[in-house]
């Protein structure tokens, strides 16, 4: 497989960062009578604008992510049930780079850590028009372990470097929900909303998209 995303975060000051990052990797799907296994394996590059504040260039980098999920879905009629867990393990390499200004420069060191989570997840295949509909909604618990950040400064005069050291987001839970639909010519679109709520972490995200198939 392979992608391109173009994004843009912005902070709650309005200040905004822009993410430029193609991604190659490989899946495999194992699916037998109430088991569905993945497996994927996958390499972004990583081309990081944070709109000027800190680099008058982009900042690069790369990130290794290997993820595996696991779930047990129950169907009756037309309704799913499927209770799922989940494990993510990725690693983190940000070159050093100088800060606007020429105070210095900034260096990360190499993170990595672990995810691991479970919940559980009900949709209904409908049809209508023709058009198969697939509404879902889930509800889970994530746990994020090691990728705390830590970046060291060092200051252009010649002064010692300083160490900073951030944690990372914990435990917290998820709540999506989404919309899938396949059309007889074989497109498929989809629409979702997550939800992110911890000690460290509150996030809302809407997604979408399209694939054809032929």
């Amino acid at each position: 497989m392979g992608g391109w995303t173009d994004a843009r975060a912005t902070e709650g000051d309005g200040y905004g960062t822009q993410f430029k990052v193609p991604t190659v990797g490989a899946y495999a799907v194992l699916s037998a009578p109430y088991l569905l296994m993945g497996v994927q394996a996958y390499h972004d590059e990583l081309s990081i604008r944070p709109a000027g504040l800190v680099s008058a260039g982009p900042i690069d980098g790369r990130k290794d992510t290997l993820a595996a999920s696991l779930s047990a879905p129950v169907v009756w009629g037309n309704y799913t049930v499927e209770p799922y867990a989940d494990y993510r393990a990725s690693s983190v390499h940000i070159n050093t780079f100088t800060v606007l200004g020429n105070t210095g420069t900034l260096g990360f060191l190499p993170q990595s850590g672990d995810t691991a989570g479970g919940g559980l997840r009900l949709s209904a295949a409908l049809v209508s028009n023709g058009i198969h509909l697939k509404p879902f909604v889930s509800l889970g618990v994530e746990s994020v372990s090691g990728h705390g950040e830590q970046s060291v400064f060092t200051p252009a005069g010649g002064a010692a470097p300083v160490t900073l050291t951030t944690t990372g987001p914990g435990s917290y839970t998820t709540a999506s929900a989404g919309l899938d639909a396949q059309f007889q010519s074989g497109l498929q679109a989809y629409a979702r909303i997550d939800d992110r709520s911890g000690s460290a972490i509150n996030g809302l995200s809407l997604s979408g998209g399209v694939r054809l198939r032929f």
